[in-house]
């Protein structure tokens, strides 16, 4: 059986957002670089519907902001490099695993976030994700005013 893929891509942009002053225990990033939050730390907006699906996969966006900085809680507070932007996304992924009967591998879905026409930034995955589900809330540096387009792929 041939392999079939899926990819689905939702877009987001946003107006600039200047980066403050580097502040103790304040981590910044550098553009590119995605960091694993533990509270958002900004109001995220909900998307009307956040609903992606795929090959053994539904994830759900759950909320995503554009903020100069993010985190907190028992996790870290990070900082937008200067001249970039955060984004932040949270999402919900729910194993529906049926590779068994269909035959596309069981490779967890792959996200990632393109700014502009900037390379992909590869985001935290499932491995091993087994009927359960999955939450992920990460910020990523992009440039400041740059579309970002959130991509989740299976099996291609």
């Amino acid at each position: 059986m041939a392999a079939v893929g899926l990819v689905v891509l939702i877009v987001v942009s946003a107006v600039p957002v200047q980066a403050g002053a580097q502040e103790a225990g304040v981590q910044t990033l550098t553009a590119g670089q995605e960091v694993t939050l533990a509270v958002p730390g900004v109001t995220l907006m909900t998307p009307g519907d956040g609903r992606l699906a795929g090959y053994g996969f539904e994830t759900t966006i759950t909320g995503v902001a554009f903020a100069s900085r993010a985190g907190g809680g028992t996790g870290p507070v990070v900082a937008a490099a200067g001249g970039d932007q955060l984004v932040v996304i949270a999402a919900a992924e729910k194993d529906i695993d049926q590779s068994g009967f269909y035959g596309y591998g069981q490779a967890a879905p792959a996200y990632s976030v393109t700014a502009g026409d900037g390379p992909p930034i590869v985001l935290p995955s499932n491995t091993g994700l087994d009927g359960g589900t999955m939450t992920m809330l990460v910020a990523v540096d992009i440039p400041a005013g740059a579309p970002a387009i959130f991509t989740a792929s299976r099996a291609g």
